[in-house]
């Protein structure tokens, strides 16, 4: 059984208990959730877990994150859960990382989701290619 899953880009506004349902496919309410809500159709967070298997102590929020402490009542396990869909932008993700690095003095993370983030130029779709012009380097996607 699946203790929590994590979603991102929604593309929700606002997010109603019957879609969360639908998605974890029980018709009690066994389950909890917090969302972050889409700006129009860009992004969107969603974390469900079990009420029985997980304890949250608290959640926390910021741009590109929700995240969740908890509890795992089986195995005593204290753990920040954190759903992220990182900015594309490099100066939101410094500001996402700075933000989640501020006061959580929490030892055990679990950092889940889509960090806008590619290995090489290989990983990106489309056609990459390069631009040297007076010392400036510019990338471009097509």
């Amino acid at each position: 059984m699946v203790s929590i899953s994590v979603l991102q880009e929604t593309k929700c506004e606002h997010i109603e208990p019957s879609f969360v349902r639908d998605i974890w496919r029980s018709q009690d309410s066994r389950f909890e959730w917090i969302y972050k809500p889409s700006i129009g159709l860009a992004g969107g967070l969603l974390s469900i877990w079990w009420k029985e298997l997980i304890d949250v102590k608290f959640h926390i929020q910021g741009e590109g994150f929700i995240g969740v402490y908890v509890d795992w009542k089986r195995s005593g396990m204290m753990c920040i859960v954190i759903n992220v869909y990182s900015p594309c932008a490099m100066v939101g993700r410094r500001k996402m990382w700075s933000d989640l690095k501020k006061g959580l003095g929490i030892q055990l993370w679990c950092l889940e989701g889509d960090f806008n983030a590619i290995a090489n130029k290989h990983e990106r779709k489309g056609r990459f290619r390069e631009i040297n012009s007076k010392n400036r380097r510019l990338q471009l996607l097509y």
